[in-house]
């Protein structure tokens, strides 16, 4: 039986970045679809890099190992910055853990370090800055970002070792300058997480075009097709959010994986709205929707509890 988790973030993503770069004529030719290994190449020293997936799904690998590869017979790009939410690596050596090298990473900004113990070990040696601030607060923070806002304004992270009166989220020594400020309005405290302006997004999909728009309609089935028969899931949809316009798209990507791959799926959320509005774009597809509020029904209604 599979469990499924969205977390907030749309589907599909543009690229942001201040980078200006002459126009040859062998660029002029390729446009911007070119190899993993050309790609990397826009990186350069100091840059800040945001890395999406979740483990190792949905993550850049192809990427992350030419960027590596290009490092290490280079030295070049030098002193990054890695900003990420979630977790991405296998606890050995893919995901995150190509950027485990000293010179090349200076700085993480991440709400998971125990899937890169590569990043790990140049953390807890004091060889790089780094930050353990909450997931939520770093997807919230992209969008503040985008929006060419200073600060992330939340009370998540009130009280626990992310509040700058217990370290401001700082892991090691090196680490000092506070990124996390505690502010008052109305007499209530807050946090404000600062943003850090993106240079590069290493976003893995199925397709993408030259505005950087890229989808994932057939990710989930380079995932589950290794598994090699149809299987149970229960589908978690607190947090999810899309876009009006890729509902439709979305909807028909769920009919496809669900004839495909599942023996039987239910689906829950604590938001009325959601169960409500899903529920709608799911039976105009003809696929019954099984959204219930909480896990314990979801696995009952499955058989599973």
């Amino acid at each position: 039986m599979l469990e499924i988790s969205y977390d907030r973030r749309k589907h599909y993503f543009r690229q942001v970045s201040s980078h200006a770069f002459p126009l040859t004529t062998e660029r002029a030719k390729k446009g911007k679809i070119v190899a993993a290994k050309e790609a990397v190449r826009i990186i350069r020293d100091n840059d800040t890099i945001a890395t999406g997936g979740f483990v190792g799904i949905g993550f850049a690998e192809e990427i992350a190992i030419k960027l590596e590869e290009y490092f290490l017979e280079t030295g070049k790009p030098r002193g990054l910055t890695l900003i990420y939410a979630a977790g991405q690596g296998d606890g050995g050596e893919k995901g995150l853990n190509h950027f485990g090298h000293e010179e090349l990473t200076r700085r993480v900004i991440e709400g998971h370090w125990g899937l890169a113990p590569k990043l790990q070990r140049q953390a807890t040696e004091n060889k790089i800055l780094a930050y353990n601030l909450p997931q939520g607060a770093i997807s919230y923070m992209y969008r503040d970002i985008g929006a060419g806002k200073p600060r992330t304004i939340t009370t998540v992270g009130l009280g626990t070792f992310v509040d700058p009166r217990n370290g401001g989220g700082k892991i090691n020594e090196k680490t000092t300058e506070d990124i996390v400020e505690l502010i008052t309005f109305d007499g209530k405290e807050y946090l404000a997480y600062k943003t850090h302006p993106i240079n590069v997004a290493i976003l893995r999909g199925t397709t993408a075009d030259t505005d950087g728009n890229i989808t994932i309609e057939k990710e989930a089935t380079k995932i589950l097709s290794p598994i090699g028969k149809k299987v149970y899931a229960i589908v978690h949809y607190d947090n999810f959010t899309i876009l009006p316009e890729l509902v439709d798209e979305y909807t028909e990507m769920v009919k496809h994986i669900v004839n495909k791959f599942y023996t039987g799926v239910t689906r829950y959320t604590t938001s009325t709205f959601l169960r409500a509005k899903l529920g709608d774009a799911l039976k105009k597809r003809d696929v019954a929707p099984y959204l219930f509020e909480s896990s314990q029904e979801a696995k009952r209604a499955l058989g599973k509890e």
